[in-house]
Order: C-alpha cells, then structure tokens, then sequence
C-alpha cells in the first residue's frame, strides 16, 4: 500500500460470556504498525454503540499483516506488465511495425498514432503506425517511382490515402 500503510487482521476475543455478542470479531484496518491498528480499532469500536461495546467486552486476541487485497494484486501484476512491456518489448520491436503499436496501444499509449486504415491480401485490417499528423499530400515514399499522396506505413506494408477505409490525419 502506498504511504507506508500495511492492512491487518485485528480478531477480538468476548470476555464476558453472558454477554450475547459474538465470541469473535474480526476486523481490517489499514496502519504503519500493530499497535496502530490495534489503537484504531479501539477507537472505533471500544464505546457505548460499538462494534465491542463498553470497554472490556472484548480484547484483541490476534494482530496479522495481511497480504495483498485483489484489487492490490491486480494493480501490482499490471504494474510488472507495463514495467515488461516498457522494458522488455517496446526495445525489441522495431517503431513503425505493428507490434510496436499493439504494444503502445496496451499501454495506453497510441493516442497519437494515424488512423488510417487499410485490408491486406489476407483480408486483415492494418493501421497505420506512423504519428497522427504525418499526413502530406506532397509525400513521396521512400521506394522508387512512388507517387505523392499521404502514404501510410505498417511493418513491410505501405499504402496511400486511396486505399484506406479511415481519415489519416486523425489520432486514435
């Protein structure tokens, strides 16, 4: 957890047996150590209306730091994943390919990236991994004898603005 705060389990025992509480009760507070979630909990419950009623109707039997919740673990596991793809993926892929986008796109990250799209002879569909704005009408690509006219690039795929199916000078 953030700021130094740990969760603990507090499990109070009754003491009284007459009374007609639970026998235990058990409590999660998020603290800097035992005594302090053992103090918060007091604090709220130890008082008239209380969980634990009047003051010694119950007494902490047990303190236990308690591992991570599921939202926790969830958020860590996509905090290694962002971490592997930062570090490990987005190096080794080469920019302007298509898993250089799919991996901005998993990071949330391809909010700058042209639009156009285009169909491939497989009849997949392929975005354009160049920046949004890259568009120029006056572009000539890089091969030989190509004509102006806004070419796209993905991976070993080019294209012009004739055979996409989305407006190129958009961002996603």
């Amino acid at each position: 957890m953030g700021d130094g705060l740990n969760r603990y389990r507090v499990v109070a025992q009754r003491t009284d047996d007459s009374h007609q509480g639970a026998v235990t009760l058990t409590n999660y507070v998020c603290a800097r150590s035992v005594e302090d979630a053992v103090l918060k909990v007091r604090q709220e419950n130890e008082r008239p209306g209380g969980l634990y009623g009047d003051q010694g109707l119950y007494r902490v039997v047990e303190v236990a730091l308690e591992g991570l919740s599921a939202g926790e673990r969830e958020r860590a596991g996509l905090m290694r994943l962002e971490a592997y793809v930062r570090e490990a993926v987005l190096p080794r892929t080469h920019p302007n390919s298509t898993q250089w986008r799919r991996a901005l796109e998993a990071l949330g990250e391809a909010g700058g990236l042209c639009t156009a799209r285009s169909v491939d002879s497989d009849g997949d569909v392929i975005l354009c991994t160049r920046e949004a704005g890259h568009y120029d009408p006056d572009d000539v690509p890089p091969f030989r004898g190509g004509e102006p006219g806004g070419w796209h690039k993905a991976g070993a795929s080019i294209w012009k603005d004739s055979g996409t199916a989305s407006t190129p000078r958009t961002a996603v």
